[in-house]
């Protein structure tokens, strides 16, 4: 990660990762995006788990908020315009949720994922 503090631009590497043919900048709900490829990618043996969530990964990404960044350019995905430090806490919350919902099979690390209904309290 790299924060240029003129513009406050975040290069966010795989953070706010967005899938698909996406416009090169947006004011859109990059976050909503970002739940979307890390559900994707929970389905997948090879990817499931790429980033896995900590109470450092909650405190790391307090501390990328604090820079209050106005830009997050995502190594995959359309550059976010906007209130960037909402949209970190926010990814915490898909990333920790994403932990709690989503399991893997015990018995066979190969198959695909497990959702757990999270609404119901999974």
């Amino acid at each position: 990660m790299l924060f240029e503090e003129t513009e406050r631009v975040l290069l966010c590497s795989d953070l706010m990762h967005q899938l698909g043919d996406v416009e090169a900048v947006t004011t859109d709900d990059v976050v909503g995006r970002y739940r979307q490829a890390f559900e994707t990618y929970q389905q997948s043996p090879v990817l499931m788990d790429y980033v896995p969530y900590t109470e450092n990964t909650k405190r790391q990404l307090a501390n990328l908020a604090a820079l209050r960044p106005r830009m997050l350019a995502a190594m995959h995905g359309s550059t976010f315009v906007g209130d960037g430090a909402a949209a970190l806490i926010a990814s915490g919350d898909v990333i920790r949720q994403g932990e709690r919902c989503w399991r893997r099979r015990r018995s066979d690390v190969s198959a695909p994922a497990v959702l757990i209904d999270c609404a119901a309290g999974g």
